[in-house]
């Protein structure tokens, strides 16, 4: 499933009472890896994809194609056990998983088996304990994206708006969900998965009009011990917050150390000398 030139399509629905509105949409794909407690994760990033509201009453997103994306920003840690067909994403939040690390995908599940708790609670607003969630309901192969796949069948919420009801559910082996993608709970709905370089799936890699992007660097991410922050513009403060909201730094130190700080997921809001203010965020690794 984890492989280089990979790319992961999405549009993000909206909720509104007047029905079905696409806010936006992004691209996933792996840039590069990391070690945390001696284990290899691929660093998956989240890149924006540049489109138009071409509707009366937005929003009615349509992405420019060829698919056009800012730099992105980092989206999960992802590590794979080929050997037994399993997926584990290291939590980069707690609300998401209290584990550290949790199984997101397994494809050695059987008929009755169940996915992992986290995994569930995601499909019915925080239950996993109602009957057919997240439970194995069958198993088959099917021709998808290029090639034979085995498919998970299950159940959860299968609609973005709206009241919830229980609605059947793919896992594409190599894929994710046929809904949601890689965590479900979410309104981002897979459209599209890409073979190919940048190039052979029409993706170009723009930074034209979206200077903001490249105006601030934090690294590294993950940290361990220091964390740096660059950009073209003077600073004029840094604010950082834990995922509660709480202040637990503010000062405008180019280079941050991060030894008082506990492992954990971190927001970091960056004021420049022209007023523009950038927000990232950046995971803290023990």
């Amino acid at each position: 499933m984890l492989e280089e030139n990979k790319h992961w399509i999405f549009l993000t629905h909206q909720e509104n009472d007047a029905g079905v509105h696409i806010l936006s949409g992004f691209i996933v794909n792996i840039q590069g890896d990391t070690i945390i407690n001696n284990k290899n994760y691929y660093k998956i990033y989240s890149h924006k994809l540049i489109g138009e509201h071409n509707c009366q009453f937005p929003p009615c997103f349509t992405p420019s194609y060829p698919y056009e994306i800012e730099e992105g920003t980092l989206y999960a840690l992802l590590r794979e056990d080929t050997d037994n067909g399993i997926i584990y994403s290291y939590s980069l939040d707690s609300t998401f998983c209290e584990a550290t690390e949790f199984e997101l995908f397994n494809f050695s599940l059987t008929h009755g088996d169940s996915l992992h708790h986290c995994v569930r609670k995601r499909l019915w607003q925080g239950q996993d304990q109602m009957q057919n969630i997240g439970v194995v309901d069958s198993i088959s192969y099917d021709n998808s994206f290029g090639k034979q796949r085995k498919v998970i069948h299950t159940y959860g919420d299968g609609v973005f708006e709206g009241l919830q009801y229980l609605s059947a559910l793919q896992i594409t082996e190599g894929i994710g969900f046929n809904l949601y993608g890689f965590f479900p709970g979410s309104q981002d709905e897979l459209i599209d998965v890409c073979f190919g370089t940048l190039t052979e799936c029409n993706i170009i890699a723009s930074v034209k009009n979206h200077t903001e992007y490249n105006n601030l660097k934090i690294f590294p991410n993950p940290a361990i011990n220091e964390l740096n922050i660059e950009s073209n513009y003077n600073i004029s403060r840094i604010i950082m917050t834990n995922e509660l909201g709480q202040m637990v730094f503010k000062g405008k130190e180019s280079t941050i150390d991060l030894s008082f700080l506990k492992a954990g997921v971190y927001f970091v809001e960056v004021l420049m000398e022209n007023n523009k203010t950038i927000k990232s965020k950046f995971v803290k690794l023990n």
